[in-house]
């Protein structure tokens, strides 16, 4: 089937979350300790509990400042020197994670997103060469700046899992702003709750901010409630985005019992495990999706209207501005911190290249909002 075709596969078999994983609070020693069997950990909020209550064993005992740098024995010296469970700590933790050179997967699974411990973990762990892939489990992700912009730029990370996660409308918008390699190439949402695709000009905005992610070939949503004609819309307005950005066309794959069952309810044959014909029927798809949402748009467009309304986004997105800006201060004493370590240097770089490019994606999220303020300042 082509790719610039909807095409609705069922993906019985989720990814597991705990086959052939490791908790972090489990193996705590042999992070430290550099094990280098270690391929797949799992981070949960006991596992945090764990490290607030961790204390050196006899093993050691070996540290010392004087330890060669980025040599095991140093790295204990730098964990042991910090309170356990602190940010510090967990920068250094982050950074032994990264260290271990056969680790492939790591997943989050009900962890805090905006866990103040945790700012500097995230940036720590992208230093690994040897990531490939990260899930996300059980988590609200409406706000994941911090969490996707510290672990996503892990250099050779190519796919990246959402389960059962709420996920916000311009997930495609942060990860765009936040990614700087071309690894990526798919990503995949299970059981997820998509903020904001209830209307079809929902649906559209959701495609349009995934459709500049330049590396992407593959996106999966399975069991997402998406039924066949959004599942339509977000597939037409992707590739139709994607054709205008001049990037290439984008494999995308629905588990959607609800949508298959409609299509073969429509006349649609079905042959060999696949829906055939879906796009000669998308005009009238549209259609019928333009009559079922038209009162609900008339009605939105007139709630746009009220003052009170306007009044109420524009104060939660002048807000949202100020909360950007007070991250970004603590995001720059985190770097400042991370680079003043000559360890941690080597690593991460020079600090005042890390405050330019912060610099430059906050003007770009602060520009995004005052478009939005200004748009509503309009309808005035």
């Amino acid at each position: 089937m082509d790719q610039g075709l909807l095409s609705l596969s069922t993906y019985i078999k989720i990814m597991p979350l705990s086959e052939g994983m490791i908790e972090l609070g489990s193996c705590l020693t042999r992070i430290i300790h550099r094990d280098n069997t270690l391929t797949n950990v799992i981070i949960k909020p006991s596992c945090l509990t764990a490290c607030n209550i961790y204390e050196p064993n006899e093993s050691d005992d070996v540290d010392s400042v004087d330890a060669e740098e980025n040599s095991i024995n140093r790295a204990i010296y730098d964990l042991n020197v910090e309170v356990s469970g602190s940010r510090e700590w967990f920068t250094f933790l982050g950074v032994m994670i990264a260290n271990l050179t056969n680790l492939t997967q790591l997943t989050f699974d009900g962890v805090d997103p905006d866990a103040a411990e945790l700012e500097r973990f995230w940036a720590g762990i992208s230093a690994s060469p040897s990531l490939t892939s990260l899930n996300f489990a059980n988590m609200n992700l409406e706000r994941c700046e911090e969490i996707l912009g510290g672990t996503v730029n892990a250099p050779s990370l190519s796919s990246i899992v959402f389960n059962d996660c709420t996920i916000p409308h311009d997930i495609g918008y942060v990860l765009h702003d936040v990614l700087n390699h071309d690894s990526l190439t798919t990503i995949q949402f299970n059981r997820c709750r998509l903020s904001k695709t209830t209307s079809m000009q929902e649906i559209v905005d959701f495609a349009g901010y995934l459709a500049p992610l330049t590396s992407i070939t593959s996106l999966l949503f399975t069991s997402c409630s998406l039924d066949a004609i959004q599942s339509m819309c977000l597939n037409r307005s992707l590739q139709e985005e994607r054709v205008k950005l001049g990037l290439g066309l984008v494999d995308i794959n629905f588990d959607c019992v609800e949508a298959k069952l409609s299509a073969v309810a429509s006349g649609q044959k079905e042959q060999g495990g696949d829906l055939l014909g879906l796009d000669r029927h998308e005009v009238n798809a549209y259609d019928k999706l333009n009559r079922d949402h038209k009162a609900e748009d008339i009605k939105k467009t007139k709630k746009a209207r009220n003052k009170d309304y306007i009044e109420r986004n524009i104060h939660s997105l002048e807000q949202r501005i100020i909360t950007l800006r007070a991250k970004h201060v603590e995001l720059l004493e985190s770097l400042r911190f991370m680079t003043s370590v000559p360890r941690m240097r080597n690593s991460f770089g020079r600090y005042d290249e890390f405050k330019k490019e912060a610099d430059e994606r906050l003007e770009r999220r602060v520009s995004r909002i005052q478009s939005e303020i200004d748009a509503l300042n309009a309808l005035k």
